[in-house]
């Protein structure tokens, strides 16, 4: 099928195993094959979660630091008052 074929190409294009999306119509797999496939997409999705929660750090030590320049606003007070490195950012 088309389909299978596209969904068999994105899997292997963002890092899932094979047969996350798609099937390939060979009936029953092993408990290594699983094991082994299961182990691609927890490692896929654990980078995935890894460069997304340094982006939000980074996002939100951006914002801070925006915000507590006053040039940055036109009555020349900053919008927040802290130490950036004080702030608690949530982990995944």
């Amino acid at each position: 099928m088309l389909f299978d074929y596209f969904l068999r190409e994105f899997e292997q294009q963002i890092g899932f195993s094979y047969g996350t999306f798609s099937y390939d119509g060979q009936g029953v797999k092993t408990a290594t094959e699983v094991v082994s496939e299961n182990s691609t997409t927890y490692q896929t999705r654990s980078s995935y979660l890894t460069q997304v929660e340094l982006f939000l750090n980074q996002l939100v030590n951006a914002i801070l630091e925006v915000a507590s320049v006053g040039q940055f606003f036109s009555d020349g007070k900053p919008r927040w008052t802290g130490n950036v490195a004080d702030v608690v950012v949530y982990t995944f």
